[in-house]
């Protein structure tokens, strides 16, 4: 075999390593529960000690397999636990927001997002959410978005 093509296989295998071993989600995902209340859906993953409550009707990811089914959406961040989209009329007009829940910081532009840090058994989890929200929506995200008392 000549070095030439020894090297490409190398870049070849590199490349493909780099690519199917990045993740987008965080590895605690598998312990997502997300159960209707009403109209909310209450999110708890008891792994992370972390809770929250959303709105019905939203699209929710949190994993490879789901994000298969939005082909459309692209995610920004990286260490996602769960991402969700809003893009449906409400109350007479057409609302888009997206937010995300993440288990690190990833150099969010404040400028286009509202956050919350929580800290939960000695971890630090983030609520990102779009500034495209409405106000009148922003407090049940903001408000719910807590440790799970134990």
């Amino acid at each position: 075999m000549t070095n030439k093509l020894l090297y490409r296989r190398i870049i070849f295998y590199t490349l493909i390593f780099s690519v199917t071993s990045c993740t987008t989600f965080d590895k605690s995902t598998k312990e997502n529960n997300f159960n209707r209340e009403g109209q909310h859906v209450k999110f708890k993953n008891d792994a992370l000690g972390i809770e929250n409550l959303t709105y019905g009707g939203l699209n929710i990811i949190d994993s490879k397999e789901k994000k298969k089914e939005y082909p459309s959406i692209k995610l920004k961040y990286n260490n996602i636990v769960y991402y969700a989209s809003m893009n449906m009329g409400y109350k007479e007009k057409n609302v888009e927001y997206d937010y995300y829940i993440l288990s690190k910081f990833n150099n969010i532009d404040s400028n286009q997002v509202i956050t919350k840090k929580i800290i939960c058994n000695s971890k630090e989890y983030y609520l990102v959410i779009s500034k495209k929200i409405p106000v009148e929506d922003r407090p049940l995200l903001i408000d719910n978005f807590k440790c799970i008392n134990k």
